[in-house]
């Protein structure tokens, strides 16, 4: 019959006890950071899709704005092809041209930031996870010790 008013007893299931709990911990802290890693990676793909959106509007934008420059220097009378109004509309597509530039590098920027900090904190999940079964596995041995030298202690004085 299993005594729990037992010292040893007590200690078996402690030990027992420190063990599931560390696993536990780990499994707990794991899940979080994976959470937090899906968190990141959903960010990440909503910082691409506010990119793609942008370069939309931009290319719209300058679609217009050039049609507008066309059309008025057109009016004027002046030649599209040449001199000042050929000048004019080079600048604008080279304002345009850097604009994409810059919504690209800023989207693969913020985009690849969250992936790292996404792969980073699953990585420190997996981490939590198997400190957790080595405190786990530490702490009951250390009472299983515990429990053995009070038993090895009865066993030679007949306790």
């Amino acid at each position: 019959m299993i005594r729990f008013h037992d010292p040893i007893t007590v200690l078996a299931v402690s030990a027992g006890l420190q063990l599931v709990g560390g696993i536990a911990s780990g499994f707990q802290a794991q899940a979080q950071a994976n959470q937090q890693a899906d968190y990141l990676k959903a960010q990440a793909q909503q910082e691409v899709k506010a990119g793609q959106r942008e370069l939309r509007d931009l290319e719209k934008e300058r679609r217009q704005k050039l049609a507008r420059t066309r059309a008025a220097l057109a009016a004027s009378g002046g030649d599209l092809s040449s001199g000042t109004p050929l000048s004019l509309q080079k600048s604008q597509e080279a304002y345009y041209a850097a604009q994409e530039s810059r919504v690209k590098d800023d989207t693969h920027t913020a985009s690849t930031s969250l992936r790292a900090r996404a792969k980073n904190t699953s990585a420190a999940g997996d981490a939590a996870l198997v400190s957790g079964i080595v405190s786990g596995i530490s702490n009951a041995a250390g009472t299983a010790y515990q429990g053995y030298s009070l038993y090895k202690g009865r066993a030679t004085t007949g306790g």
